[in-house]
């Protein structure tokens, strides 16, 4: 993971979530070591020597209900990918998902790219993400 740091670093910083905006390079050391730890999984998609596209996903938790999720940190591609290469991706983090425990696949994104094959694939992209800062 170290050889492939930069790589994995600028897709992360470039699609990072809501929840953890990119402030500064501590917030990319946290995540780097998240990966190196474990707790945060990191894909990379490869075409030859070439990172088509990076995902970072890790299962959550919901306390009150015990609903375990597998949820999409972050998901980047360095070119444009088709829908059909999008579903197999997705079918396979689905198989991932199943395989962890996990009832369902969550993320937050404002790309319309991702919505549009989520509401393709028969998903749920009704709900809104809000915050206030504090």
């Amino acid at each position: 993971m170290n050889e492939q740091w930069e790589v994995v670093r600028e897709a992360i910083a470039a699609s990072l979530p809501p929840t953890a905006p990119y402030t500064n390079e501590e917030t990319i050391s946290n995540l780097l070591t998240s990966v190196l730890r474990g707790s945060l999984e990191c894909w990379a998609l490869y075409n030859g020597q070439d990172a088509v596209a990076i995902a970072t996903f890790q299962v959550v938790l919901d306390g009150p209900t015990g609903i375990k999720s597998l949820m999409i940190y972050s998901l980047y591609s360095y070119i444009s990918i088709s829908y059909e290469l999008w579903n197999v991706l997705l079918q396979r983090i689905k198989r991932h998902a199943r395989e962890q425990g996990c009832s369902r696949i969550i993320a937050y994104t404002d790309v319309n790219r991702i919505i549009e094959l989520v509401r393709i694939l028969g998903g749920n992209t009704d709900f809104r993400f809000i915050w206030l800062e504090v």
